[in-house]
């Protein structure tokens, strides 16, 4: 658990400190988000669906999140990223972590703007349904297109070192 901890803040360092230092379309790019789905669906190792209840978490005590209560939307992202591993996407394959990437987001931008919509019955949004559209389809674009990336480097690591995903991290 502690090897599961220090590298979510590692990751979450770089993505809070780095990656939002980015020109716009870059800096929506969802590095937690995007690893922690490749990590659950591609290994199996379901505790990484604990990252996106800690940054749910963090972004809600920083202030860095779109919507408030973030938190709620990122737990709900882990039982879809969960539920996506164990019963809808094989993950075998690229287009298996794809479309559990893509369904996770969808899920997370679906839990945020159901809370955008009550905040805005409460008072007004800090940011505009236009804004908000935007960075839900950037945020897919670029998890997305960082997985063409992110999966064939890791395979070729993998198969260079002789360690098969499968082998090492049987499917419960």
């Amino acid at each position: 658990m502690i090897v599961i901890l220090t590298s979510f803040l590692v990751v979450y360092l770089i993505e809070t400190s780095l990656v939002v230092s980015l020109p716009e379309p870059f800096a929506f790019f969802p590095l937690v988000i995007t690893l922690s789905v490749y990590l659950v669906q591609r290994f199996g190792l379901i505790a990484i669906g604990w990252w996106f209840v800690l940054e749910g978490f963090f972004m809600d005590f920083y202030g860095l999140s779109v919507v408030p209560f973030n938190v709620l939307a990122y737990i709900g992202g882990a039982i879809i990223v969960v539920t996506a591993f164990k019963s809808l996407f094989s993950n075998r394959s690229f287009y298996g972590v794809m479309a559990t990437t893509v369904t996770t987001l969808v899920g997370i931008s679906s839990i945020e703007l159901i809370i955008y919509l009550f905040v805005t019955l409460v008072g007004t949004p800090a940011v505009s349904l236009l804004g908000l559209f935007e960075f839900f389809v950037w945020r897919v674009v670029l998890a997305g297109a960082s997985l063409f990336f992110i999966y064939p480097i890791s395979e070729w690591v993998l198969n260079a070192i002789n360690i098969r995903p499968e082998k090492a991290f049987p499917r419960s």
